[in-house]
C-alpha cells in the first residue's frame, strides 16, 4: 500500500472588504430601514449568500434581489470562491461588502528567528532588537478639530474626524505588523491588558495606542505567512535583567519614570522597554 506524503496547503479565512459605489446607497439604506434594523437585513443577505440562491456574480458586479451592485476593486473577486457574505454600513454611512474567503498561506522563511515585543504608551511597541513604534497620539492630534465640529453640531463631520484618526492608527499598525511578520519567524508579545488600564487615568492614551488591534494584526498576518505567534505573561519583565535574570530594575509607581537603569548584579546597562522585550522573547 503506497502512502501519500503530500502535504495539504495551510488554509485560513480572510475577509475581503469591498466598498460599494455610492449609487447603491439609497437602495441599501431604504432596505435597511424597512426591516427597522440594519443587522436584520445583513443577516438575511448573509443567508442568501451562504445558500447561493440569490446573490450572484456577473460581469464584475454582484446581483442581489434584482439589483446590481458595483464595488471598488472588483478585480479582487476574480477566481475567488466565498462562503457567505454581508453588506455592512460604517459610522459615516458608507456601505461595504464583506466576503469571507478561504486562501492558502504562503510559506516563506523569515531572515531572523524570533523577536519579543513589549507594548507601552510612550512607544506603542518596542522589539527585543530595539525597533520602536512611537505613539502617534492620533486622537490627541485631531482633538481640536473634533471639539470644533461638536460645538457647531456637525455630527457627520465629527464622525469623519473619528474615522480619519482611526485610519491613521490602523495604517501605522498595519505597516509595523507587516514589517515584523516579514522579518521574524517567531513573534512573542506580552499579555498587557488594555481592558484593565482603560479604568485608570491613562484610559485615553491606552485606547489611542491600539494594543488589541496590533495583536490582531500580528496574529492573522503570522497565520497568513505560516509564522509562529504567541502571547506570554509579561509579569516582572521590566524589572528583570535580561542578562543575568536578577530582579534589580526600578519598581513601583515612581519607577515607571525611570527609562534606563543599570543592573546592580552584573553591571549591564538596560533600556527599560527593550529589556522587557528581550525577557518576553526568552519566555
Amino acid at each position: 500500500m503506497k502512502s501519500d506524503n503530500t502535504l495539504m496547503p495551510l488554509l485560513f479565512t480572510r475577509t475581503l472588504r469591498l466598498k460599494v459605489r455610492t449609487e447603491a446607497y439609497p437602495w441599501l439604506s431604504a432596505a435597511a430601514m424597512e426591516v427597522n434594523e440594519v443587522f436584520n437585513y445583513c443577516n438575511e443577505t448573509s443567508f442568501k449568500a451562504a445558500t447561493r440562491t440569490d446573490l450572484k456574480r456577473k460581469g464584475g458586479c454582484l446581483r442581489y434581489a434584482g439589483k446590481c451592485f458595483r464595488v471598488f476593486e472588483r478585480e479582487r473577486l476574480e477566481g475567488v470562491k466565498w462562503q457567505g457574505g454581508r453588506f455592512a454600513q460604517d459610522a459615516v454611512g458608507d456601505w461595504w461588502l464583506c466576503l469571507p474567503v478561504k486562501v492558502a498561506a504562503e510559506e516563506t522563511i523569515a531572515p531572523q528567528e524570533a523577536v519579543g515585543i513589549d507594548l507601552g504608551l510612550k512607544a506603542i511597541a518596542v522589539t527585543s532588537d530595539g525597533e520602536r513604534l512611537v505613539a502617534g497620539r492620533w486622537t490627541h492630534g485631531y482633538a481640536q478639530k473634533l471639539a470644533s465640529a461638536q460645538r457647531r453640531g456637525h455630527k457627520r463631520q465629527a464622525k469623519r474626524i473619528h474615522r480619519k484618526a482611526a485610519r491613521c492608527r490602523a495604517d501605522a499598525l498595519h505597516k509595523f505588523s507587516r514589517q515584523i511578520v516579514g522579518q521574524y519567524q517567531k513573534i512573542v508579545v506580552g499579555d498587557v491588558s488594555s481592558l484593565k488600564l482603560v479604568k485608570t487615568r491613562m484610559a485615553k492614551s491606552v485606547l489611542d495606542s491600539g494594543w488589541g488591534m496590533l495583536k490582531t494584526f500580528l496574529e492573522y498576518k503570522s497565520q497568513q505567512a505560516a509564522r509562529t505567534f504567541e502571547v506570554v505573561n509579561e509579569r516582572h519583565t521590566s524589572v528583570t535583567c535580561s542578562t543575568c535574570g536578577a530582579l534589580s530594575g526600578p519598581r513601583g509607581v515612581n519607577g515607571l519614570t525611570v527609562r534606563a537603569w543599570i543592573c546592580r548584579d552584573c553591571g549591564e546597562s538596560h533600556d527599560r522597554d527593550a529589556n522587557a522585550a528581550r525577557n518576553i522573547e526568552h519566555r
